[in-house]
């Protein structure tokens, strides 16, 4: 029996494109051109060849193809998206682990003597308020003790970007600890320090937060509100100045660890450039590795919108930009 149904797919622009079949002209002008030409070869009757040749033809159009992978969501290929690189060294390569362990075991190494002076701030300028405060740090969250990278699988697997699906893999609690920070946090809390987590995660998370960073360990106040995330307040914006001068309020902070240039300071303007940027690093040359740490984010962060200078690009057109931004070292 003879299959006239149409094998049916989609191009990467969502279009339905269908599978050649026996109503095909060329095809079938191609069938009919075989037959007769075997059919002389043999004796047989060309139109005995055509039929044959249009029911094998019809047959292989009822086999439904399908592209390998994933359905095309008309973005870039996982295997080419532009952070590819920079979710694999986070996740698997054992140097970022080693770099992240000797972050915060520098930063345990400084501790006590951090402890022991009462004028050791990591906030710049005069510190009001008595000496005698409790200690405290402030961290980051995302990509400084905590590791988002499966989420940032799921987004160049699926197609999608920020901030979809970046909800609800916050509420789901399941990024693990970044190497090395666990283990600085509970050393902290055993020494009497107050950890606070000054976050731009938004607001509507913070149970999620909560539980994710309760289920891994980290130290939790009883006492009082020590996950500060973005608009819980409505002063408090991305900026996050603000959240640590209240912290300061009370507590005489010691460290603090980020991802991010925002994560230590704000820089004037706030959307600077990266030489106003790399200014602002070296004059604070002496809290880098004492008062301040850094981890490695590749993925994401302000550098990228300072190199981009605001602009929101995609495909082709970030990466020329991007490529144009770099010093190749030639005259």
């Amino acid at each position: 029996m003879i299959c006239f149904l149409l094998a049916r797919r989609t191009d990467p622009a969502g279009q339905e494109v269908r599978a050649p079949s026996v109503w095909d002209a060329p095809l079938a002008t191609n069938a009919l051109t075989v037959s007769k030409r075997l059919g002389w070869l043999t004796g047989m009757k060309p139109i005995l060849f055509t039929v044959l040749a249009l029911s094998v033809l019809s047959l292989t159009s009822c086999v439904t193809t399908k592209p390998n992978g994933p359905e095309p969501t008309g973005n870039a290929p996982a295997a080419r998206h532009p952070a590819l690189l920079a979710t694999a060294y986070p996740q698997q390569a054992a140097e970022y682990r080693a770099l992240a362990k000797q972050v915060f075991q520098v930063a345990a190494s400084q501790l006590d003597a951090a402890l022991a002076d009462p004028k050791w701030s990591a906030l710049p300028g005069k510190q009001e308020g008595p000496a005698n405060k409790p200690p405290a740090v402030i961290v980051d969250v995302d990509e400084t003790i905590l590791d988002n990278t499966p989420w940032q699988v799921r987004a160049m697997r699926g197609g999608y970007s920020y901030p979809e699906g970046w909800q609800e893999w916050c509420m789901e609690g399941r990024a693990q600890a970044i190497p090395g920070a666990l283990a600085f946090a509970q050393l902290a809390a055993s020494k009497g320090v107050t950890i606070f987590y000054v976050s731009n995660r938004k607001a509507p998370v913070e149970e999620g937060t909560r539980t994710n960073l309760k289920a891994l360990g980290f130290p939790l106040s009883a006492e009082r509100d020590t996950v500060l995330l973005r608009y819980e307040k409505e002063e408090w914006g991305s900026d996050k100045t603000s959240r640590r001068q209240l912290v300061a309020t009370d507590f005489r902070v010691v460290m603090m660890f980020g991802d991010n240039l925002g994560d230590f300071l704000r820089t004037d303007p706030p959307k600077a450039s990266p030489t106003i940027r790399a200014k602002a690093v070296d004059a604070h040359a002496s809290y880098w590795g004492t008062r301040w740490y850094v981890l490695p984010n590749a993925m994401y962060g302000s550098w990228e919108g300072a190199l981009l200078e605001g602009a929101t690009l995609s495909g082709d057109a970030r990466h020329q930009r991007l490529l144009e931004k770099l010093d190749a070292a030639e005259d």
